[in-house]
């Protein structure tokens, strides 16, 4: 088994990125979860609720993104770890091509991740605030 520190750092980098993805997953169901407690004991008779579907689409769209790129980073770790275990040396380039060649995807999704989940938030507190000042 190869210790390299470079090749630990590439793995801890990896796993570090699945752990990002894996917050935004949990503020995302969270968010979910409090439109749920603000639908249901918040507000009677809310105005907006076409904000909070706009919202829950956002959500929905950053989670299922999120998902996807942690599968994606898994199968990074699952390829590394197989070739970490066979024959380091000959296969760490192809290694690190892998990765490279999936970038641009990864950086779209995460890309679409954050940008789905800040405008989740904007509807939201768009309908929060158009309840709480009526």
């Amino acid at each position: 088994m190869d210790t390299d520190p470079k090749n630990m750092m590439l793995l801890e980098l990896v796993k570090s990125y699945i752990d990002y993805f894996k917050h935004i997953t949990m503020l995302n169901t969270g968010c979910i979860l409090i439109i749920i407690a603000l639908l249901e004991g918040v507000f009677e008779n809310p105005n907006g609720l076409f904000l909070i579907a706009i919202s829950i689409f956002f959500f929905v769209v950053s989670l299922v993104c999120s998902l996807v790129v942690m599968k994606i980073w898994l199968n990074y770790v699952e390829h590394m770890i197989g070739y970490i275990f066979t024959n380091w040396d000959q296969n760490k380039d192809l290694f690190r091509q892998k990765i490279k060649s999936g970038m641009s995807l990864k950086k779209k999704l995460a890309t679409y991740v954050i940008l789905a989940f800040l405008l989740g938030v904007f509807f939201l507190l768009g309908f929060t605030a158009i309840n709480f000042f009526r």
